[in-house]
C-alpha cells in the first residue's frame, strides 16, 4: 500500500475563494460543555471553528454554514449560529434537507462525544445502536428506554434519507468515538471522545434485540469517520494543555488541514491523506479513520489554494498547526497575486492559528514565508510508568530510576504528566503505547515491550524516532511546494514475497498487503515520474524504535532521472510473540544542478549522511538533533527544498499466526 505524501501547510489560507457553483450548506456541531453531564471537551469547540473557516476557505458562502456550538464567540463572522442540543441538530439537518435539491451538497460534521445504546430494534448487527451526545444528552431513562436527548444512528439514518432523497449529496464527517458505523451503510495526555454506557446509567444486564441486516442506503453519500468502530478518538493539546484553545481533535485537525491546502482531491483521497499524515505524528498510532459511501470518487466540494500567500490581519493567519515557527521570516505583499514586496519581518510568538510579527508595513493584506527557522526541539515526553498487573517490576523501576538519575537518555522529559507516550508495567516487561494510553491496539502483544536490560537502548531510539517524526512534519510544512493530489515527483509500488527465513520463496505479490507473515521480503519499485531529478532515501522503523537506512547503500547513486526505476528490498522477521507494527518511510528531495546528491541515511540510528550543505538535509539533521545541542543554532537564507514523504505501515504476524 502507498500512502499519498502530505505537505502540512497553510491552515487558514482564506484566499478570497469565489462561491461554489452548486449550492453547499453545512451542519456544524461541536460539544464541548454538556449541560447534565460531567463529561467536557476542551477540543470541539476549536474543531468546529476550524472546520467553518476551511469550509468558507474553499468557497463555502458563510451564510450557508450552521454552526452550533458551546463556544460561538470561536467563529468566523458570518456563519448561523446555535445551540448543539438535541432538537437543534435534529432541525438543521431537517431544514438543509428542505433547502438543498438535485446537484448540492449537505455537509454534516460532529466534534464530541459517542457512546453505545442497546439497540431495541434489531437493526444494529452489533447488537448496539451507537449514538451522539449533544449538550443537553443526559442519562438512561427507564421509562422510555433510551439515554435522554442522545441522537441515535437509526435517526442519522433517517435524516440521511431525507436529503439524499431529494438528489442532494450528504457528506458526513464525524469525529467522535465508536463512529464508524453512525450512518450505518490507559490515560494517556489526550482525551477520549466516548462515554462509557455504564457512566450513562445504561443497565448492564440489558439485553439487545435480535439483529438483522439494515437495508443499504441509496443515494450519493460520503461518510468520513476518525476511528474504526472499535477504537477510541482523541483530541490533543498542541501547546500548553492548561489553555484550552490549544486543543484540538486529532482527525479533525489533520483532515483540515488537507482540506485548506489542496485544490483539487475526491473525498477519498482527502481520507488516504489524512490517515497518512496522523500517522506521520507517532510511530504507535492507535486511531486509524475509516470512510465509505457512493461519492467517495466525487470532488470535494469548491476550491482551496495551495501555497497561497498567507492573510495578514494585524496579525498573521497561520500558525503552529501549519508548521510555522518563530524567528522565520515573512515578507508581505499587497496582493494575494504578490507583486513589489512591502517589506518584512519575523514571526515573535505562536498559536495553533495565528502568528505575531515584528512589524506589518501599511497596505500589507499578504504574506509569504522566506526564511524558516528550525522549530525549538522538545523533549520526548514519558509518563511515570503505569502498573497493570501484580507483578515484580522491582528491576525495571531500579533501571529507569538510573537512566534518570544519570542522564543517559538525551532529549527525556521523565515522569510527564501531559506525555508522547506512555508506559505500562504489564506481564513483566515495559510496553510503550501512544500518547492516547492505550495498550496492544493492534492485538495482543502489539505494543512494543522491553525488559529491564534493554532500556538503556530502547529508549534512546524511540527519542530519536520521536525527533524524527517532528523533524520531518516541519520540514514538509517549511517546503515552497506543498502536497498535490495529481502525485509526489516519485511513484512507490510495494511487492511482497512471502519466505521461510530459510531462502524458500513464495508467489510475488502486488501491491504488498499491509499486514504480512512473519517472514516476508518485501520490495519496493521506485520510479521518478517528474521531469526533475529527484534524490531518495529510504528508512526502516522497526518495532524495537530502531531507524534503518535501506537505501543507498555503500557507493550507491541514489539519484533517480526522469522515468528511472530502481528495486529496494528488505527482509522482514517478526521473532516475537505479538503483531509488529512497523514502517517503512521514503524521503524524496529534488536535486539541484551541480550539487552533490542528498542521501538522508544519517537520519537512521548509525547511519552517516553524505549530502553536502543541502538546506533541506541541514534542516532535517538540526531538527532532528537532541534538545539543546548546538547543531541547532542556525537559520536558513530560504526555505528549505521541498520534501516528499511515502509511509508504508507493514503489519508483521508472529511466527505462530
Amino acid at each position: 500500500m502507498t500512502l499519498r505524501h502530505l505537505s502540512l501547510a497553510t491552515l487558514t489560507a482564506l484566499a478570497c475563494a469565489a462561491p461554489v457553483a452548486a449550492e453547499t450548506r453545512a451542519l456544524l456541531i461541536g460539544v464541548g460543555d454538556y449541560e447534565y453531564l460531567d463529561a467536557d471537551l476542551r477540543g470541539p469547540v476549536n474543531d468546529v471553528a476550524l472546520m467553518a473557516r476551511t469550509l468558507m476557505s474553499r468557497g463555502v458562502a458563510a451564510e450557508y454554514i450552521t454552526v452550533l456550538t458551546t463556544a460561538p464567540e470561536l467563529l468566523p463572522e458570518g456563519v448561523v449560529v446555535g445551540m448543539p442540543r438535541r432538537e437543534a441538530i435534529l432541525n438543521g439537518l431537517a431544514e438543509a434537507a428542505e433547502a438543498t435539491g438535485e446537484g448540492d451538497t449537505v455537509f454534516f460534521y460532529f466534534s464530541g462525544h459517542g457512546s453505545q445504546a442497546p439497540d431495541l430494534d434489531g437493526d444494529d448487527q452489533g447488537g448496539y445502536d451507537e449514538i451522539l451526545l449533544p449538550s443537553d444528552a443526559s442519562g438512561w431513562k427507564g421509562t422510555v428506554g433510551a439515554v435522554e436527548n442522545a441522537i441515535l444512528d437509526d435517526e442519522l439514518r433517517a435524516a440521511a434519507e431525507a436529503i439524499m432523497s431529494g438528489g442532494a449529496a450528504l457528506v458526513a464527517v464525524l469525529d467522535a468515538c465508536h463512529a464508524a458505523t453512525g450512518f450505518r451503510a490507559m490515560p494517556g495526555k489526550g482525551a477520549a471522545r466516548y462515554i462509557e454506557p455504564t457512566l450513562l446509567g445504561i443497565p448492564e444486564a440489558m439485553e439487545a434485540a435480535e439483529s438483522r441486516p439494515a437495508p443499504a442506503l441509496e443515494g450519493q453519500f460520503a461518510f468520513l469517520y476518525s476511528s474504526q468502530s472499535d477504537q477510541r478518538s482523541f483530541e490533543y493539546p498542541h501547546g500548553d494543555p492548561d489553555d484550552p484553545a490549544n486543543w484540538y481533535g486529532e482527525f479533525t485537525r489533520v483532515l483540515t488541514t488537507v482540506m485548506a491546502s489542496t485544490p483539487d482531491l475526491t473525498w477519498e483521497q482527502l481520507l488516504t491523506a489524512t490517515m497518512d499524515g496522523m500517522r506521520k505524528e507517532t510511530a504507535t498510532a492507535t486511531q486509524t479513520p475509516d470512510g465509505e459511501g457512493t461519492f467517495m470518487a466525487a470532488p470535494v466540494f469548491g476550491g482551496a489554494e495551495a501555497n497561497a500567500r498567507l492573510r495578514v490581519d494585524g496579525e498573521l493567519k497561520a500558525g503552529a498547526l501549519a508548521g510555522l515557527t518563530e524567528g522565520s521570516e515573512i515578507t508581505f505583499y499587497a496582493a494575494a497575486a504578490g507583486g513589489e514586496p512591502l517589506g518584512t519581518a519575523s514571526i515573535t510568538g505562536l498559536t495553533p492559528l495565528s502568528a505575531a510579527l515584528s512589524a506589518v508595513p501599511q497596505g500589507a493584506k499578504y504574506a509569504e514565508v522566506t526564511s524558516l527557522a528550525p522549530a525549538e526541539a522538545v523533549p520526548l515526553r514519558l509518563s511515570t510508568p503505569v502498573v497493570s498487573d501484580g507483578e515484580d517490576y522491582t528491576a525495571i523501576a531500579d533501571e529507569l530510576a538510573r537512566l534518570e538519575a544519570e542522564g543517559l537518555v538525551d532529549g527525556v522529559a521523565w515522569n510527564a504528566e501531559q506525555p508522547d507516550r506512555a508506559l505500562v508495567l504489564t506481564g513483566g516487561q515495559l510496553a510503550v503505547t501512544g500518547p492516547d494510553g492505550v495498550l496492544d491496539p493492534d492485538g495482543p502483544g502489539s505494543s512494543p515491550r522491553f525488559s529491564a536490560h534493554d532500556l538503556a537502548e530502547a529508549l534512546p531510539r524511540l527519542a530519536q524516532v520521536q525527533r524524527l517524526e517532528a523533524a520531518l512534519t516541519q520540514a514538509e510544512a517549511g517546503a515552497k511546494k506543498g502536497f498535490t493530489v495529481s502525485g509526489p515527483p516519485v511513484k512507490v509500488e510495494a511487492e511482497m514475497i512471502p519466505a521461510d527465513c530459510d531462502g524458500a520463496t513464495g508467489t510475488p505479490i502486488r501491491p504488498a498487503p499491509e499486514t504480512v507473515p512473519h517472514c516476508a521480503q518485501l520490495w519496493l519499485h521506485i520510479r521518478n515520474t517528474s521531469s526533475n531529478a529527484q534524490d531518495v532515501t529510504v528508512l526502516y522503523r522497526d518495532k524495537s524504535f530502531t531507524i534503518t537506512a535501506i537505501f543507498p547503500g555503500s557507493g550507491t547513486s541514489n539519484r533517480l532521472n526522469f522515468n528511472e526505476t530502481v528495486p529496494v528490498g528488505m527482509l522482514m522477521v517478526n521473532e516475537g510473540d505479538g503483531v509488529a507494527l512497523e514502517e517503512v518511510i521514503v524521503l524524496v528531495t529534488p536535486a539541484e544542478d551541480g550539487a552533490p546528491r542528498t542521501a538522508l541515511t544519517g537520519l537512521a540510528n548509525d547511519g552517516q549522511s553524505r549530502g553536502a550543505s543541502n538546506p533541506m538535509e541541514e534542516f532535517i539533521q538540526a531538527a532532528a538533533a537532541p534538545p539543546g545541542e548546538a547543531s541547532r543554532n542556525f537559520s536558513f537564507s530560504t526555505a528549505p527544498a521541498p520534501l516528499t514523504v511515502t509511509r508504508i505501515p507493514v503489519r508483521i504476524t508472529p511466527k505462530d499466526d
